[in-house]
């Protein structure tokens, strides 16, 4: 699945938890799309292994902590990450 998945968009749906480590298997995902949920944690290093990504929505969550992940991920043009306690 990681290898063809392109698309994840699980907008406002109530989804708790962390974003697990494994995220970064789906290295060919282009849009990750978790905001309006009741997420928490903090970003695992794994993201910086989705090379495909360009597009990232994780608005509206209780993330937490550093997003210095981001910085090496050389595809992302769509970041929105608002209204979370980083």
């Amino acid at each position: 699945l990681g290898g063809t998945l392109k698309v994840l968009a699980l907008g406002d749906n109530q989804i708790g938890g962390s974003l697990p480590e494994s995220i970064g298997n789906l290295s060919n995902l282009e849009l990750l799309s978790l905001n309006d949920n009741a997420m928490t944690g903090s970003l695992p290093a794994t993201l910086a292994n989705m090379t495909s990504l360009s597009h990232l929505v994780l608005s509206s969550n209780s993330f937490r902590g550093s997003v210095n992940v981001l910085e090496s991920m050389k595809n992302l043009t769509s970041v929105l990450i608002h209204s979370n306690e980083f």
